[in-house]
């Protein structure tokens, strides 16, 4: 720590804890900046007094009570509040020292209170190297001591009760009794709760979500949500009402109860017309009340709509909406195919990575899986439409998730084996193959083994802004954005990542093709203007196999710009990457290439290359 507060030499033990007084410190704290308030000023009176020992036991135990929760993050939990003073403005995992640690474990066995303990044994688990599964399993075991009272939970209860439940599953082994214990926990919590706590039911049945427990239960928590909405409706707390019925409604979407979602959609959309038809002097807020009424109904299907009579209504909320804009104005003059067996593969991934150090463990992820072979796809495509012609003779139409025609196949032409639509048919059934397989993969090699790296290391942005600073994949103005993105995905927030890596990936393409005085721009005749050209139209280039290489502009074309593909440049550029294509294989992938792009272009040591080459480097290939 500063030795602005203590001597810097100053050694403290678990007999100096014992002795600190910390406990009457911290009577009457609530939560954690009460912690940090109480204990930083008897830490500064101690150090007043000349007593220095007592005085850095307070101080490290304040510095860590110190920090915010941002229990939403796996690898970076805690975080500085700033603008309060500098030594909490300061205070990360980070800055604590070996010395630091070796206190920290010497008198975890000492705490006795909720707070300290889930928060020396949570750092303990961030910074300690190699990692002691046993800090985090104390430190879920201290986060369900936590109060799940209202005050508590608008504190810092949920976010602890939610680093629990996140640890557990970081951990999985071993964290199945701690995580069922949790579910337990939180549903008899539920169910004794009624509209009085306002949201208290509503953040406990978040952190029920976020534990995922079985469809049984999943309806008793809907039907609590749903009975706590009545309430509240009964109220006219509009808000409140509309606050549960959409987590109801979010829980049935979770379990594939459509019927029972849409008939919640129909509720929250009738709340907002009854709050409208509430509020009618309040003309402004009344025009807001019929548009949510009507977005709301707007996203049901036509179907459901027509068969359910909404149309009608819908017309008739568009002129109540019409009405009180009018009338605004006036007053102010006055928005399944069968499984197969692959734990053999999943093993031998785990296998793969597991108890490497770093930087081996990194190169040892991205080479799991050497990357598409698009000779060998095209090969087996080929072959295949050789051996069911019948098949191949028939176009197929391939939709979006709202019912657009995204792509066609028009079949085989027989006579001529050469022609475009043969060509196109043969694209497709690449393209269906390459996704099977890169399933296949994700599920049997690349998610197994990225559990396991998660759960034995930590990533940070210092981390990987080091490792994209020193690949000549990344151009030096695009450190930072590419070391976010894959930060994101360690995070496990791929719709963040693939918004940050695809327009670096089509921006590599680009700088990689002009470097090969490929021509990437194009030049109106009429008005003179030139502008670059979309990922799409740079990849068809027939230059691009030759300065890309064959498998990596394959790979991008598909996942990336190929309407038979998972297409996600052009998904994310024309607004349409919604949470599912956000959370699927195709997104995880389009990470882990990004990843095994930035990872083997790295300069490595001729050791370490010929380490790669002795192992292989394939782990998929043991299968």
């Amino acid at each position: 720590m500063s030795d602005q507060r203590y001597p810097e030499d100053l050694i403290v033990t678990a007999d100096d804890f014992q002795s600190s007084g910390w406990e009457a410190a911290i009577d009457g704290a609530e939560d954690y900046m009460d912690y940090w308030q109480k204990l930083s000023q008897v830490a500064r009176e101690a150090i007043e007094a000349g007593e220095s020992a007592k005085g850095k036991v307070l101080w490290l135990i304040a510095d860590a009570c110190a920090m915010d929760f941002n229990a939403s993050s796996i690898h970076n939990p805690f975080v500085s509040r700033c603008g309060i003073s500098v030594e909490i403005a300061t205070a990360i995992p980070e800055i604590f020292t070996a010395e630091d640690v070796s206190f920290f474990n010497g008198v975890i066995p000492q705490v006795d209170d909720c707070f300290i303990k889930a928060r020396l044994a949570d750092v303990l688990w961030l910074i300690e190297i190699p990692k002691n599964p046993a800090n985090a399993f104390t430190a879920i075991e201290a986060y369900q001591q936590f109060p799940l009272d209202q005050d508590s939970l608008v504190r810092d209860s949920e976010s602890a009760w939610e680093r629990a439940i996140r640890l557990c599953y970081l951990l999985r082994r071993g964290s199945e009794a701690h995580l069922e214990t949790i579910r337990e926990t939180l549903f008899s919590k539920l169910q004794e709760l009624t509209y009085e706590g306002r949201y208290q039911a509503l953040w406990i049945a978040q952190l029920l979500g976020l534990a995922c427990v079985e469809v049984e239960q999943s309806i008793v928590v809907c039907n609590k949500l749903e009975s706590i909405a009545t309430t509240a409706k009964n109220q006219n707390d509009w808000n409140c009402t509309r606050s549960y019925i959409k987590h109801s409604r979010e829980w049935h979407t979770n379990f594939d109860r459509i019927e029972e979602s849409r008939a919640l959609t129909v509720e929250i959309a009738e709340s907002w017309a009854e709050e409208g038809a509430a509020r009618s002097a309040e003309f402004i807020a009344v025009g807001h009340c019929y548009e949510n009424a009507i977005h709301e109904y707007r996203t049901l299907p036509n179907r459901f709509r027509r068969e359910n009579n909404i149309v009608d209504r819908l017309t008739e909320l568009r002129r109540l909406l019409n009405e009180a804009n009018a009338n605004a104005v006036e007053d102010m003059q006055a928005t399944m195919i069968p499984g197969c067996d692959i734990s053999e593969s999943i093993e031998s991934a785990r296998q793969f990575v597991e108890g490497r150090e770093f930087p081996d463990v990194i190169r040892a992820f991205v080479n799991i899986f050497q990357g598409a072979d698009a000779t060998a796809i095209r090969a087996t495509a080929e072959r295949n439409m050789g051996r069911y012609v019948l098949s191949s003779l028939f176009g197929s139409t391939h939709l979006t998730h709202d019912g657009r025609v995204r792509a066609r196949s028009p079949g085989i032409d027989i006579s001529d084996v050469a022609s475009a639509n043969t060509q196109l048919e043969l694209r497709a059934s690449m393209v269906q193959n390459y996704n099977l397989h890169i399933d296949l993969v994700m599920q049997g090699a690349i998610i197994p083994a990225f559990h396991i790296i998660q759960e034995e290391h930590r990533f940070t942005e210092y981390l990987m802004r080091s490792l994209c600073s020193s690949s000549s994949a990344v151009p030096k103005d695009r450190v930072s954005l590419w070391a976010k993105g894959l930060l994101f995905g360690f995070e496990e927030d791929f719709a963040a990542a693939t918004h940050l890596l695809v327009p670096q990936v089509e921006h590599l393409v680009r700088v990689i093709f002009k470097e090969n005085e490929i021509i990437t721009t194009r030049l109106d005749p009429v008005s003179g203007i030139e502008t670059e050209n979309g990922l799409g139209t740079l990849l068809d280039n027939p230059r691009a196999a030759e300065v890309l290489g064959d498998n990596i502009a394959f790979e991008l074309k598909v996942l990336l710009t190929d309407e038979f593909g998972a297409n996600l440049r052009n998904q994310i550029a024309h607004g349409l990457f919604n949470d599912g294509a956000a959370a699927s294989t195709f997104s995880v992938y389009a990470w882990w290439y990004c990843l095994k792009l930035v990872i083997n272009s790295i300069p490595w040591p001729d050791r370490m290359r010929e380490e790669d080459a002795a192992e292989g480097g394939d782990a998929t290939e043991q299968e």
